[in-house]
């Protein structure tokens, strides 16, 4: 199974160590992704590697801050849980 989520391992990477590319779904509508689209990135704390997603912009504008909050910790959620399967 493909990811949605692509990261950076490390600060001023230029080019991503994994990206997920623009044939993923949005997670927002489930639709593959097409132009335009908003790419919203985020850190685990006291992590070095960046996270990134990439969403439809017209389903981005369309979520509220607590939507927007849940979008963001299905991918926390996947990343803690292939984490803890690693160890």
């Amino acid at each position: 199974m493909k990811t949605q989520f692509g990261y950076f391992d490390y600060a001023g990477q230029e080019q991503p160590t994994y990206d997920p590319g623009l044939d993923v779904e949005c997670l927002v509508c489930g639709e593959i992704l097409s132009s335009p689209m908003v790419t919203p990135s985020l850190m685990l704390e006291g992590d070095n590697r960046s996270y990134f997603y990439r969403l439809h912009k017209h389903c981005s504008d369309g979520l509220s801050p607590e939507q927007e909050s849940e979008v963001d910790g299905l991918l926390l959620d996947t990343i803690i849980k292939a984490r803890n399967n690693l160890n």
